[in-house]
């Protein structure tokens, strides 16, 4: 099935989420049913084109996510997208949060980071339990490990916090590559990745850099992005398997490499980019690209297995694994199920004219995804038990 029509369910929204269970069947194998869609609150500005590339996340019977037209972080219930409350920041969110024992961690677009507790929603004024201040927009979330959390600023700073006071630990200024000062700049950063000792980390020149995790000292740096837009504004893919350090990053304009951190030998090459985190599973990397493909890479020796183009053009976002393939969506297209094999469409959901493309991976839980559009409006999909499962009326486009 090459396109998706998409189909409204009878049942209510409360029994449909009850039906899930840890037994539950969790292939995404038959196209999904619609269980509700909801506008995001608030009024984003008028631009030419929206971008929302918050990623939502899931917890219990809420779901948190930033959005443009509201400088917060939004709480909705899970069962019918309705508004909970919100986490006040200084600027719109766009970045997906840190939801665990009570408290909640999220940055904003103005170059804070906040904590908030949990029991804190619901009241008339929420306070955070810390705030700090970056001194430029962030646009990455934190990345938590061991009771630190650590910040990428999109003037090429990163910070390590204490996750629990929010007191500063360190702060690491990149000096930019005069050399490359006349090549343009995105507004990025990629967030941090943290494997054993060292914080793995991009920056706009299209460098690579290896930051002792404990104090912030550079330990070493390579050169990874090049052409018009170097910026490694996607996540790097680090490994560490004994003494063997394996680390795959691109620019914004490409290449994609592979690279010993020890060395700075490049293992393989492919001449292709990407804005967006990279998907490993099984030996395999699946990559969004920013020419609007994505591309499945041994990660050992940079073969690449296929290429999947949904012919929208744009960028393609970071794809989701779930048992039946990956649910990736197009900045400039729609939401799409893509065959592990073979790189095939095997369903897509596109609810016309009011999607305006997706930046944000989906959120999967269990069989229900939760699709934010770059139109600012928050779909919930479920795939049903069973085909026999009954289907509802034929899906109408929603009127905002």
């Amino acid at each position: 099935m090459s396109r998706l029509l998409c189909i409204l369910a009878m049942l209510s929204v409360a029994p449909a989420l009850a039906a899930e269970s840890p037994a539950a069947p969790e292939a995404f194998d038959a196209p999904p049913v619609l269980l509700w869609a909801v506008d995001l609150p608030g009024l984003p500005q008028s631009t030419a084109t929206r971008s929302e590339p918050a990623e939502p996340v899931v917890l219990g019977d809420r779901i948190y996510v930033g959005y443009s037209g509201q400088s917060a972080l939004l709480v909705l219930g899970r069962e019918d997208g309705r508004l909970v409350g919100t986490f006040p920041a200084r600027a719109p969110v766009a970045s997906a949060p840190i939801v665990h024992d009570g408290r909640v961690w999220f940055s904003d677009t103005a170059g804070y980071t906040f904590c908030y507790k949990l029991d804190q929603l619901g009241t008339a004024t929420p306070t955070p339990a810390w705030s700090h201040y970056s001194g430029a927009p962030i646009v990455s979330g934190p990345t938590e490990a061991g009771d630190a959390l650590f910040i990428a600023n999109v003037d090429d700073t990163v910070y390590s916090l204490d996750q629990s006071t929010g007191a500063l630990r360190w702060r690491h200024a990149h000096r930019l590559d005069a050399s490359r000062s006349g090549s343009l700049e995105l507004f990025g950063a990629a967030p941090p990745v943290i494997v054993g000792d060292t914080v793995w980390v991009g920056f706009s020149d299209g460098f690579i850099a290896g930051l002792k995790r404990e104090t912030g000292d550079e330990l070493t740096n390579m050169l990874v992005g090049e052409g018009s837009y170097p910026d490694v504004i996607a996540a790097p893919y680090v490994s560490r398997s004994g003494a063997v350090t394996t680390l795959v990053a691109a620019g914004f304009s490409g290449p994609l490499v592979s690279v010993d951190p020890d060395s700075r030998v490049v293992r393989w090459r492919l001449d292709s980019g990407t804005g967006s985190e990279m998907l490993e599973h099984d030996g395999m990397l699946y990559i969004g690209g920013s020419d609007g493909k994505l591309r499945a890479v041994v990660i050992r020796t940079g073969e690449l297995k296929w290429t999947w183009d949904p012919g929208v053009g744009g960028t393609v976002g970071t794809p989701v694994w779930t048992d039946a393939g990956l649910l990736v969506g197009a900045g400039e297209g729609a939401a799409y199920l893509v065959s592990i094999g073979n790189g095939k469409t095997l369903w897509t959901f596109d609810p016309g004219v009011l999607i305006t493309g997706i930046a944000a991976p989906p959120a999967v839980v269990g069989r229900t995804a939760f699709i934010v559009t770059n139109a600012g409006r928050l779909y919930a999909l479920r795939v049903p038990v069973q085909r026999s499962e009954p289907q509802g009326v034929p899906w109408v486009s929603p009127t905002r």
